[in-house]
């Protein structure tokens, strides 16, 4: 399985969000962006193991304290990337 670190690095995660997703340039930035924010909190192995990622980081007091629109995005940028890489397992 590829690191997270790996598809960032070449900017994977951004264009599977502009091509597959649909999503403009500007909105796409900001997804990594808040992935970025999740895993600095939760940590890069815990989202890319665990299929309940998002459940475990909601309950982390940092995210907590989010509004409830923040962390309706921030759970949106796991989902996504965790099924990046779905997508990449599945033959």
């Amino acid at each position: 399985m590829m690191r997270s670190a790996e598809i960032e690095h070449d900017g994977e995660f951004q264009v599977w969000l502009t091509q597959m997703c649909g999503l403009a340039a500007k909105p796409a930035r900001d997804v990594v962006s808040r992935l970025w924010r999740v895993r600095r909190v939760v940590g890069e192995d815990r989202i890319v193991s665990e299929p309940h990622a998002w459940a475990y980081a909601s309950n982390h007091t940092e995210l907590s304290k989010c509004t409830t629109t923040v962390r309706s995005q921030l759970k949106r940028a796991v989902l996504a990337y965790q099924q990046l890489l779905q997508s990449r397992n599945d033959p």
